[in-house]
C-alpha cells in the first residue's frame, strides 16, 4: 500500500512538471510570435520613414519649410504614438 502511494506521488509529480513545461513552451511560442509581429511592424514603419525622408515630404505647417532631422524624428515618434498616417 505504501509503495502504491509513493508511486502515485512520483507519477503525479512527473505529470505536474510536464504540465509546467508545456505551459512554459506555449508562453514562449506566444512571445516569439508577438516578437516577430512587432519586428515586422517596426520594419514596415522604418521603410515608410526612409521613403518619406528620401522624398523630402515632411514640412512644417505646409509652408514648404524643411524640418531638421530631430524634428523629423519627433514627428515620426508622435505619429507612431498616435498610430496615424505619416503623411
Amino acid at each position: 500500500m505504501e509503495l502504491a502511494v509513493i508511486v502515485a506521488v512520483v507519477l503525479w509529480y512527473m505529470a505536474y512538471k510536464e504540465r509546467l513545461k508545456l505551459k512554459h513552451n506555449w508562453e514562449l511560442n506566444q512571445l516569439r510570435e508577438e516578437n516577430a509581429r512587432l519586428k515586422a511592424q517596426l520594419e514596415a514603419l522604418h521603410k515608410e520613414y526612409e521613403q518619406l525622408l528620401a522624398q523630402g515630404q515632411w514640412s512644417v505647417g505646409g509652408g514648404g519649410e524643411k524640418l531638421t532631422d530631430a524634428q523629423k524624428l519627433a514627428q515620426l515618434a508622435e505619429a507612431i504614438r498616435r498610430k496615424e498616417p505619416l503623411m
